[in-house]
């Protein structure tokens, strides 16, 4: 019987630029993490998701801040990863915090567009304490 703990899937979400990415990558690489974990940033499908992985996932994805897109991905990963406990990390829905940092990045047009149309959709649960969008300049 092993000791390791159930596989989780954590589910980074907010507006692009809010530092999802980062957050999720020093998930995975976390010494201390009990299970191997794999970073799934942005998928264009739901393939792109291994339903037959084992341990944990992190999964980083701005188009989660749509509500009908989330609904969609929170059914896929119950009925394709039922083994998996799910746990959601929100940030908060600062658009010029985020657009600044896309700024730092060079980003593309396209993807500071998208804060536009993300930031009137995107509202963080009620009781959640979400995270502030991250800064260059912090650790």
């Amino acid at each position: 019987m092993s000791n390791l703990p159930q596989p989780t899937i954590h589910v980074v979400v907010g507006l692009p630029g809010s530092g999802k990415s980062a957050m999720a990558q020093s998930m995975v690489e976390d010494p201390k993490r009990k299970r191997p974990a794999i970073l799934v940033n942005e998928p264009k499908f739901t393939d792109d998701i291994p339903a037959d992985w084992p341990d944990d996932i992190v999964l980083a994805d701005s188009r989660l801040c749509c509500p009908l897109y989330r609904a969609s991905m929170t059914s896929f990963l119950a009925r394709e990863l039922p083994k998996h406990e799910v746990r959601w990390i929100w940030f908060r829905n600062e658009p010029n915090a985020c657009r600044a940092n896309l700024a730092l990045r060079n980003a593309s047009e396209a993807v500071v567009r998208d804060i536009d149309t993300l930031k009137w959709e995107y509202e963080v649960p009620e009781g959640v304490d979400a995270l502030p969008v991250w800064r260059p300049d912090q650790p």
